[in-house]
């Protein structure tokens, strides 16, 4: 694999690619082409990318200022309705913006909503800014994200049911638009949850919250299983958080497991037609982010990185100019995305 100093100027070409170059205080992040503004999954790997580079870069606070910018942006966008007057969703306000939660930003209005997994992408990009900046307002947004979040996505059983989670709410997060649970959502929440309250200065913030994941973990572990390339490389990211628990030690088995039967199978070795390029961004950063925890004395998994990453290096804008880019400059440099390579984890 390639050094990290060495794909820098590849990350920061794809980053300015995306959002356009650095201007100075008045940069504005270029809107998405083809959506109305902002996307939420993209705009967490975009803060990331970000504070990424400032720690790679000697702590340049120019790549922090871009990272607020871009903050700022998503939720003057997404934190408020589609329609005019274009309010603060829920009981959002300026000082407190996400307490309404976050719309996905989908292109067609009756596509929108909120989804869960992408709520916990932007609560760690909020944290790992709180870290960078030193500054708690970060994680304490992400903090009422989290629970404004658990209190609609998370479904309390009635008659002795089990706690269980929505994939997919409304806009206004009152109703359910895909009932089904998100395979990684349980996973997601853990996480996200425990790493937002390892930041906060109150260290029995969302106890309950964390309470509720653990449990709803302990039920889906025995059982979980992934045949996806970006949810089998998540599922090893989202593992070396908290690598010393049974649980996390458990879904690195799994995961690590399914990303070597999907090489096995031979999906990575199909026609460019056939695949997602962000998809499998998803799975190489994963591999990298757990490469201290894979036993790789042959040189197959390194090499499995190696073939992916080179066999899409030409084609990242060939389906789109945000998520797929994004996730790439990710795979490149996972930066932030890697608890062992920060300091403040």
């Amino acid at each position: 694999m390639t050094s990290a100093k060495s794909v820098l100027p590849r990350v920061q070409e794809l980053l300015d690619h995306v959002y356009s170059p650095f201007t100075g205080t008045s940069w504005i992040p270029r809107p998405f082409s083809g959506r109305n503004g902002r996307y939420l999954w993209s705009d967490a790997f975009g803060v990331c990318g970000y504070i990424s580079l400032f720690y790679a870069n000697n702590r340049d606070t120019k790549y922090l200022d871009q990272a607020d910018h871009l903050i700022g942006a998503v939720h003057n966008d997404l934190g408020r309705s589609r329609q005019p007057p274009h309010a603060r969703l829920g009981e959002a306000t300026d000082d407190r913006p996400t307490l309404g939660g976050l719309r996905i930003g989908k292109e067609e209005e009756q596509d929108d909503g909120q989804y869960f997994h992408y709520l916990t992408k932007w609560m760690f990009a909020l944290n790992r800014m709180s870290v960078a900046r030193n500054d708690p307002v970060y994680n304490n947004w992400a903090v009422d994200l989290a629970r404004v979040a658990h209190s609609k996505f998370v479904i309390r059983g009635l008659g002795g049911r089990p706690l269980r989670m929505i994939w997919k709410l409304s806009v206004d997060l009152q109703h359910a638009t895909i009932t089904s649970e998100g395979n990684l959502d349980p996973f997601d929440g853990l996480v996200t949850f425990l790493l937002l309250q390892r930041h906060s200065t109150d260290k029995s913030v969302l106890q309950d919250e964390i309470a509720d994941m653990m449990r709803l973990v302990d039920r889906k572990l025995p059982t979980f299983a992934t045949f996806d390339a970006l949810d089998s490389g998540e599922a090893l990211w989202l593992a070396q958080w908290f690598i010393d628990q049974p649980w996390s030690k458990e879904l690195h088995r799994i995961a690590l497991s399914s990303v070597d039967r999907l090489f096995r199978s031979g999906r990575f070795d199909f026609p460019a037609a056939y695949r997602l390029m962000f998809r499998e961004m998803g799975t190489i950063l994963g591999l990298k982010v757990a490469m201290p925890s894979i036993h790789d004395e042959s040189g197959q998994w390194h090499a499995r990185v190696d073939k992916v990453m080179a066999f899409w290096a030409a084609n990242v804008y060939s389906r789109d100019e945000d998520i797929t880019p994004l996730m790439y400059a990710a795979a490149l440099h996972p930066g932030v995305w890697d608890p062992r390579g920060q300091v403040h984890p």
